[in-house]
């Protein structure tokens, strides 16, 4: 994690920086083709360790995990940036996120770069992701040798498997990184959510943790132009309060919980810096 933003509590964002046509799909193309090199650099450099390493599957879950992280953390906090493409520029919250302990964390989903953003600031963390996304082979690869976890919502028996992989997981000391909404939305409300994380918390008796994501320009969403921006994309990202499960607490009731500071919290951050129409 870049040192700068630990413990930054941002509440204004930097100057917005118009990229020229050319150079924005210059170097977005470059930022694209680097994610895929490295994603094989790093499959090819790790697998080795790993593989040597499978007689000790928790000291390997625990490496996978780190470099994972890092990886995450040196493409959004360093590559992108470097490329003009884009940055957080605002990070909020971090001192919520419990130490020494395992927690769910949950997010909204408004763009392909979400996952990377959240578990490169965080530590030991699997994400779960869909079924027919872990067909690629950076995510294969991480569903395969770095602890996370596909799941198939239609699927009864990918759910329990999911269930019975996340739960080992925390108890391990694992946290969970889930997008419940299921889908991504770049409009300024948070969909409803699904309930597999808020299970997750109150079966395990961890603490859920909201984080609410939020870029003026929306980046790689459901838009052919939303790839190639008009501008840097900077994002903002808020780590909120932690919500510790009570013994009578039922998934739902922690999800209704969630649902609604998530929800205030991105409309409040929406009305303060609006959303970039020409990349929608």
């Amino acid at each position: 994690m870049c040192k700068k933003h630990q413990n930054q509590e941002a509440v204004q964002a930097p100057v917005r920086r118009e990229r020229n046509r050319a150079v924005a799909i210059v170097t977005t193309t470059l930022g694209y083709a680097g994610y895929y090199l490295f994603n094989c650099l790093f499959m090819l450099f790790s697998l080795p360790g790993l593989v040597l390493l499978a007689p000790f599957s928790s000291l390997r879950c625990s490496i996978s995990q780190r470099s994972a992280s890092w990886f995450a953390g040196w493409l959004t906090q360093v590559y992108l940036p470097m490329l003009g493409v884009a940055r957080i520029s605002n990070l909020s919250g971090m001192e919520h996120v419990p130490k020494g302990r395992p927690f769910v964390c949950v997010s909204n989903h408004r763009g392909r770069l979400d996952s990377l953003l959240v578990s490169g600031l965080l530590k030991r963390t699997s994400v779960l992701i869909k079924a027919k996304h872990a067909r690629f082979p950076m995510l294969a690869y991480l569903v395969r040798f770095c602890g996370y976890t596909s799941i198939d919502p239609s699927s009864s028996s990918s759910v329990s498997t999911a269930i019975q992989k996340c739960s080992a997981m925390i108890v391990s000391g694992f946290n969970l990184l889930v997008f419940p909404e299921g889908t991504r939305s770049s409009g300024a409300r948070v969909r409803r959510f699904g309930k597999f994380a808020f299970e997750m918390a109150t079966e395990n008796k961890v603490p859920i943790v909201p984080v609410v994501l939020y870029s003026q320009t929306p980046f790689m969403v459901k838009s052919l132009a939303s790839f190639y921006p008009h501008y840097t994309v900077d994002y903002h990202v808020a780590f909120l309060p932690p919500i510790q499960p009570e013994p009578n607490d039922t998934p739902e009731a922690i999800s209704d919980r969630a649902y609604k500071l998530m929800s205030r919290h991105l409309a409040a951050t929406v009305r303060e810096f609006p959303e970039d129409e020409r990349t929608q």
